[in-house]
């Protein structure tokens, strides 16, 4: 019951020091199972963080993706000479 009030604490505004503090001298395992919350979360945006990252850096030359879908920024040409 603490831990999914100050989880929902959390997300809904940042807890403070003294309130962490509080948590860890009242209640240190709802105060473990919060960390491994956090960290869990971390996880899950690490890898949301690079599926969005690699999405972005398709175009339709590295991927499947039709030349339409590049946008209107100009291409830029290869250096090398053929």
């Amino acid at each position: 019951m603490i831990l999914q009030r100050f989880c929902i604490s959390f997300f809904m505004q940042k807890l403070d020091r003294e309130q962490v503090l509080e948590l860890c001298r009242t209640d240190p395992e709802a105060a473990a199972e919060l960390i491994l919350h956090l960290f869990e979360k971390i996880e899950e945006f690490e890898a949301r963080i690079k599926a969005l990252e690699d999405q972005l850096s398709k175009n339709s030359r590295n991927s499947s993706k039709p030349p339409s879908s590049d946008g209107l920024k100009r291409q830029t040409k290869s250096l090398r000479k053929k």
